[in-house]
């Protein structure tokens, strides 16, 4: 009983809310999802609501968020934005119909293709002045969540990766490819990124990576795949040492971030995370056991 008045009362808010933002009154509200991040509603059949909720401080800033979604909305690469509130990070945008699951280990060709393209247009944004931090990042992540894998590699991977984020360009990136912030219309097959929480200036192989690493997509042929329809000609085995470099790295960093975020919510989603971090950690020591030559850049 106590749930379902909570629920009733949500509602009421979100109708409140949405009224004094739009000076509509909502005919329908359905709950979409509720995020780490955010708790998301369908309005009247065709815009999303969205209510922040955690913030990743001191990281995330709703001015930035904003500024870079009016920079990808100009270019189709997410849904329509309605309103943005700089301040708290609420916003509406348009609802598509479409498919979050796609993007899984057994992704078909033409879509890992087709991301590529979206992602190369995505880094091919300019006039973005926020950046990612994946160093600052995983410092204060690792230092907050009391957690230490004691693992030599780590520090191997994050000597290896620190000349690569501190000297190599920058481009605008989302950062946070699950695949829950992707999606295709189930009518046009156009593919969309939502939620730039974390998006801002990183290396492009950075977003690569989180492609195939959040979605589990451990078969080499696809990574290779990926990395021909993206650099084309330029896709050597170069870039696949840096690739699985990146994905080891990213592993680290979310291990700790998922940690850090289960100490200070008790939300077992977080903690969930990171024993999948953990996991994926094993597989790419045991992949980097059988080719000891992919440390060597």
């Amino acid at each position: 009983m106590k749930k379902e008045m909570k629920a009733f009362l949500d509602m009421g808010i979100v109708e409140s809310l949405y009224l004094k933002i739009t000076g509509e009154n909502p005919k329908t509200i359905v709950a979409l999802q509720d995020g780490f991040n955010n708790t998301s509603y369908l309005i009247n059949g065709d815009k999303v609501f969205r209510l922040k909720k955690l913030s990743d401080t001191p990281f995330y800033s709703a001015d930035s968020e904003g500024q870079i979604l009016n920079l990808v909305a100009q270019n189709r690469l997410s849904p329509k934005v309605f309103f943005f509130d700089r301040t708290t990070g609420n916003m509406i945008d348009r609802y598509i119909d479409g498919n979050h699951r796609f993007c899984n280990p057994l992704i078909s060709e033409e879509d890992l293709e087709a991301m590529a393209r979206v992602l190369k247009r995505l880094h091919g944004v300019k006039n973005c002045t926020s950046e990612f931090y994946a160093e600052q990042r995983f410092s204060t992540y690792k230092l907050r969540s009391g957690e230490d894998l004691h693992d030599p590699e780590e520090k191997k991977i994050r000597d290896l990766m620190g000349p690569i984020l501190r000297n190599e360009p920058l481009v605008l990136s989302h950062n946070d490819l699950i695949h829950d912030n992707i999606l295709k219309n189930n009518d046009s097959d156009q593919i969309v990124l939502i939620d730039f929480e974390f998006a801002g200036l990183n290396n492009e192989m950075f977003d690569l990576a989180s492609l195939l690493s959040e979605n589990e997509i451990f078969d080499e042929g696809k990574w290779q795949l990926l990395l021909l329809a993206y650099f084309g000609k330029d896709a050597g085995e170069g870039k696949k040492k840096k690739l699985v470099l990146f994905m080891q790295y990213e592993n680290y960093l979310w291990f700790y971030w998922a940690s850090c975020r289960y100490k200070e919510t008790n939300y077992g989603g977080f903690k969930e995370i990171a024993e999948m971090k953990k996991k994926d950690l094993q597989h790419f020591k045991d992949f980097y056991k059988m080719n000891p030559d992919f440390f060597i850049l």
